[in-house]
């Protein structure tokens, strides 16, 4: 049986390739304490996930950092807030993404955003 490479940051599960990379303890808390993240690359195939990989890691590698400075910096940290309310938004379907929707309207309700100029 030929042996197969795992290149770093992928694992496959049955036959579904996933991005993984461990969270650092220091900044798990900004993470609900979870010790890794964990995204299905949506694939079977090794050279689709080796393809897809690196955006999603850059990302959370990106979170990580923020997280890092988020302890004596208020900008950081709704940033980092900001990031996770992105990645649940992005992530949900069916009648949870109808419940963020609700509140987003609502937050933005009477909400007035500059014009953006044409050139």
């Amino acid at each position: 049986m030929a042996k197969t490479r795992n290149p770093r940051y992928l694992q496959q599960r049955y036959r579904r390739w996933y991005a993984t990379i461990d969270i650092p303890k220091k900044v798990r808390r900004h993470f609900d304490g979870r010790a890794r993240f964990v995204k299905s690359l949506e694939t079977d195939s090794l050279t689709i996930a080796e393809q897809r990989v690196g955006s999603v890691v850059a990302h959370w590698k990106q979170l990580i950092e923020l997280a890092r400075s988020a302890k004596n910096n208020p900008e950081a940290e709704n940033q980092l807030l900001s990031e996770e309310w992105r990645e649940e938004y992005l992530s949900s379907t069916g009648k949870a993404r109808k419940e963020l929707d609700s509140i987003f309207d609502d937050a933005l309700d009477g909400v007035k955003f500059p014009r953006q100029h044409t050139h």
